[in-house]
């Protein structure tokens, strides 16, 4: 079980299918696990990555299974379509892709998760999470100068 990576995606069809044809061609068949169910009701073992679309992190318990298995040494990859929402965990994931990249971008970059346990954080992504680090120091700067 050690050796899986799970696709977790439960709204598109279209997208997991032709993704996870996708990494049978990078990483071989017998490698790939792509379920639409719950995080929580299809993870068994402790698989070796799991990649997950932004949808997955909406379960009530999915946290809490992605904290057990981020304990146990599973790598975590989030693929958003959009700038809604963020988990608060950042760091218990190994990167941060977006659906409309290149397919040879996106096989490296699990890849190197993957094999060389890099960190991949897509641009369009990364300045997302800048915007709003930045929005939040200048709250808390803004609440400083109000103190004094």
């Amino acid at each position: 079980m050690k050796e899986c990576i799970f696709i977790v995606e439960n709204e598109n069809i279209t997208f997991r299918k032709g993704f996870k044809d996708l990494l049978e061609v990078k990483f071989g068949k017998d490698y790939i696990v792509s379920t639409k169910d719950s995080l929580q009701d299809t993870l068994r073992g402790e698989p070796k990555l799991i990649i997950l679309t932004q949808e997955a992190l909406k379960e009530v318990k999915a946290m809490d299974k992605i904290k057990t298995l981020y304990e146990y040494g599973t790598k975590f990859i989030l693929i958003k379509e959009n700038d809604n929402g963020f988990p608060f965990e950042l760091n218990m994931f190994n990167g941060f892709l977006s659906k409309r990249m290149p397919t040879k971008e996106m096989t490296e970059a699990i890849e190197n998760v993957l094999l060389h346990g890099t960190i991949y954080v897509h641009p369009d992504i990364g300045a997302y999470i800048l915007s709003k680090y930045n929005r939040f120091v200048n709250v808390l700067k803004t609440k400083e100068e109000i103190r004094l």
